[in-house]
């Protein structure tokens, strides 16, 4: 027969698992979310910092593509 005492650790022990899965699922989704975000901006930086630089560079060699496009 179990003593009171370990059955109290138990039943602590339970409730803690049973609140514990569902906010570290909850919490899991949330990070997730925040995480992909913060990807989808760094990308997006990275890519119009990368069509600045290209734009730029043709506006100063815009005379060097329009003579070369005009013989190719």
């Amino acid at each position: 027969m179990m003593s009171l005492k370990i059955k109290l650790i138990l039943l602590v022990v339970c409730a803690v698992i049973l609140i514990a899965v569902p906010v570290g699922g909850i919490a899991l989704y949330a990070i997730k979310g925040e995480a992909t975000k913060s990807v989808n901006n760094e990308l997006q930086n990275t890519v119009q910092t990368a069509v600045s630089q290209t734009q730029g560079w043709m506006n100063t060699n815009q005379k060097v593509i329009e003579t070369m496009d005009a013989y190719i």
